[in-house]
């Protein structure tokens, strides 16, 4: 029998008709197992607040969220939230999800721990077996941690897709919670954003981080290839 690693209680953001509300929620987190793939599942609880016993849980509707579909994690500090809570950001390949925890930073750190360990061992894994590109690109595993740096200096290191958008020189790139965006230096005005489900694939080493947008994104297809002495952090 599986056991969560982590269990608790969750508030889940909805908007209808642009007003905003929390519903409360039991939420689990289990890791990869033979049994069942790393996932949160999301059950329903009492309208007074109090936890469904086990028959009821079994029961009631279960809401569950891949996280091999995790994209990025992180807090979203300028929500109102419930009271004694904090808000983070949860965005999957399919929706994105505005969470509230009183241990918000507990969650973040096992969703992480759950969603992205797995890839980068994998990553590393291939890595030790097959001779690797100047920048490694991984397929499917962008994602921010909670920890990342949310804006730094770029200079753009010239590929075709960065000539057909006109792109030369120096540039702020900001990893926002559903999107990177590329800014002016000067103005802080965005020029281009790349919503983390519009791209393919992306690397790094030392001193250059690369991605490749689909064609969906205002860019349209192409790598993109930024030098930057924080690609690492």
């Amino acid at each position: 029998m599986e056991r969560p690693v982590k269990d608790g209680i969750l508030y889940v953001q909805h908007c209808k008709f642009g007003k905003r509300s929390w519903r409360k929620m039991r939420a689990q987190l289990f890791a990869a197992s033979p049994s069942g793939v790393a996932r949160m599942e999301k059950f329903d609880v009492r309208d007074d607040g109090t936890v469904l016993d086990k028959t009821s849980l079994r029961r009631c509707a279960r809401r569950v969220i891949r996280l091999s579909d995790c994209i990025s994690v992180g807090p979203a500090g300028t929500e109102s939230c419930p009271k004694a809570t904090a808000a983070f950001y949860l965005t999957t390949t399919e929706k994105s999800y505005v969470l509230a925890a009183e241990r918000r930073d507990e969650w973040i750190t096992q969703l992480c721990q759950l969603a992205f360990q797995g890839a980068k061992e994998t990553a590393q894994s291939s890595a030790r077996t097959k001779p690797s590109p100047a920048v490694p690109m991984e397929e499917n595993s962008l994602y921010t941690s909670w920890q990342d740096l949310t804006e730094f200096p770029v200079l753009v290191v010239q590929t075709d897709a960065s000539d057909r958008c006109s792109l030369h020189g120096h540039y702020l790139l900001s990893a926002l919670p559903q999107s990177l965006t590329l800014k002016d230096p000067q103005s802080h005005q965005p020029l281009l954003t790349w919503p983390y489900t519009f791209l393919r694939k992306f690397g790094q080493d030392q001193t250059i981080f690369s991605f490749e947008a689909g064609r969906r994104s205002d860019s349209g297809e192409g790598t993109f290839t930024f030098s930057t002495p924080r690609a690492l952090e």
